[in-house]
């Protein structure tokens, strides 16, 4: 935790600096549930602080969650919280797993016999754990693009790159690896309608008898805004599988947005999985408020 205090006092004297424009604070609060190919379900609360500064299309950011969780998985990827997260007012990913069947000793998943006619499936033992994830440092351009073929559409892209620090307690919720995603966002509104996507890579720190093989990911966005206000909509996320999983993360999440004033507003997303590498559901809610600077 030290170690985190010290980055953040790091980019605060970085941007006293400069004639900073705006804060973006945000507190995401999340409830995960899922077997993830296992008998019984896991269980996972995340609480994460979002800090956002941005400058002339310039945002440096800085998150990190703290985690509960109860079940027979340790999912320590709780940076996937945002890992999509081109504004404070977009919704956040789906929680995946970070290899889980290399987690756990071998006594700790003793063999049971499948069921007639039932696919194997590995046992579980359940446990409870708390504690913080690993820190990530955001750094990301947004531009517009008014050369639009339709006269009242506005479109922007945004560029970013995210690095997750190993800083926390490997028994807990870290990989003890460096990783990195760069992403490129594009988002289009026409009037009420907002259209979004997104294509990301992510690669890590290479660690042996680990999964090390680099996932591209993706998020498409839909977003229908009745008023100024508010907003309700849908999105589809993908990502590559890791080598050791059987199939890519896929899920389908409904979001709403609603404005109470120029400095605050508040998200709530709830999702399903259509895949076993992660949570069969969520659901969550990002409180964010707005310094002028």
């Amino acid at each position: 935790m030290s170690k985190s205090l010290l980055i953040i006092t790091a980019m605060l004297i970085t941007l006293s600096a400069q004639a900073g424009e705006q804060l973006h604070t945000s507190w995401a609060s999340y409830f995960y549930q899922g077997d993830y190919g296992r008998d019984s379900d896991t269980d996972t609360w995340v609480n994460q602080l979002r800090l956002n500064y941005r400058h002339d299309g310039w945002q440096l950011g800085y998150s990190q969650a703290v985690i509960q969780q109860h079940g027979s998985q340790r999912i320590v990827d709780g940076d996937n919280l945002d890992e999509e997260q081109a504004d404070d007012e977009q919704p956040a990913d789906d929680f995946d797993q970070d290899n889980p069947d290399t987690d756990l000793p071998d006594d700790d998943n003793p063999a049971q016999d499948p069921q007639p006619d039932e696919a194997p499936r590995q046992s579980t033992i359940s446990r409870h754990r708390s504690g913080v994830s690993d820190p990530s440092v955001l750094l990301s351009y947004r531009w517009s693009d008014r050369r639009s073929l339709l006269d009242k559409s506005q479109g922007s892209w945004r560029l970013a790159v995210r690095w997750k620090l190993p800083l926390t307690d490997e028994q807990k919720f870290s990989n003890g690896r460096h990783e990195w995603r760069l992403s490129v966002h594009r988002s289009q509104r026409f009037e009420r309608l907002t259209l979004s996507a997104s294509l990301g890579h992510h690669w890590r720190e290479y660690q042996a008898n680990k999964d090390n093989n680099q996932r591209w990911y993706s998020n498409l966005g839909l977003m229908f805004f009745p008023g100024k206000t508010t907003g309700v909509g849908v999105s589809y996320f993908y990502k590559q599988k890791l080598e050791s999983q059987p199939e890519a993360a896929r899920s389908v999440a409904v979001n709403g947005y609603w404005r109470f004033s120029r400095a605050i507003s508040l998200t709530a997303n709830a999702g399903l999985g259509l895949s076993e590498t992660v949570a069969d559901h969520y659901l969550g809610a990002s409180l964010n408020y707005r310094w002028r600077l």
